[in-house]
């Protein structure tokens, strides 16, 4: 953690002060880092805190794809994250993401096709 860390969060809280914690971590959804920032030595608080005070990139790029991709789409997703996003970005979404077709890898011959049609 970063000196003084705790002491911001203490202060956030005494304060009234509404906070957002941002993750760049594209392979843990807001609730494991919750998790781990209830973890020695992470720990900010022994209060837990909020669910919806942590934003990752990975819900970030979540909530862009069902924005933004339209129905029938393609996509390649490069992730070290193992495939939790997947689950996520089916939830209330499964019809769009059902048109998708998603793949984590192609062989060189599927990717010179792909590359043609993109």
């Amino acid at each position: 953690l970063l000196p003084g860390s705790r002491a911001f969060l203490a202060w956030l809280r005494r304060t009234g002060k509404q906070y957002v914690f941002l993750s760049n971590t594209g392979s843990k959804c807001s609730e494991e880092c919750r998790k781990k920032l209830q973890s020695p030595p992470y720990q900010l608080d022994p209060q837990p805190l909020p669910h919806d005070t942590i934003y990752t990139a990975a819900e970030a790029q979540i909530a862009y794809l069902q924005e933004n991709v339209p129905r029938g789409s393609k996509l390649f997703v490069v992730s070290g994250g193992g495939d939790f996003w997947l689950g996520e970005l089916r939830k209330g979404h499964e019809e769009l993401v059902a048109s998708w077709e998603i793949r984590t890898s192609l062989s060189d011959a599927e990717a010179k096709q792909w590359a043609t049609i993109a």
